[in-house]
């Protein structure tokens, strides 16, 4: 006879928590071999916010603001979102 488990009282923040976290390490995963710029764009259009985004990247909360405007400026010079690819 299977033994029963015990029930563990999780709460909706406890599981938003979780999903955050993961959702974070998942970000830092899929962006590690890009430059540093490209991650913190790719970060924030994804809906990170800065210090979420200087957290993964390794870096100041200050700094993905300044690098988010570079690249907000950049495209609206080019008239498009940047892309990014790994060959860059």
């Amino acid at each position: 006879m299977p033994r029963k488990r015990k029930r563990q009282n999780v709460s909706l923040d406890d599981i938003g928590e979780c999903l955050r976290k993961t959702n974070r390490l998942l970000a830092a995963i899929a962006t590690r071999d890009l430059p540093q710029v490209y991650q913190i764009s790719l970060l924030s259009r994804i809906g990170l916010q800065p210090s979420e985004i200087a957290d993964i990247v390794g870096t100041t909360a200050n700094t993905v603001r300044v690098v988010l405007v570079s690249v907000r400026k950049k495209e609206k010079q080019i008239g498009r979102p940047l892309r990014f690819t790994r060959e860059e």
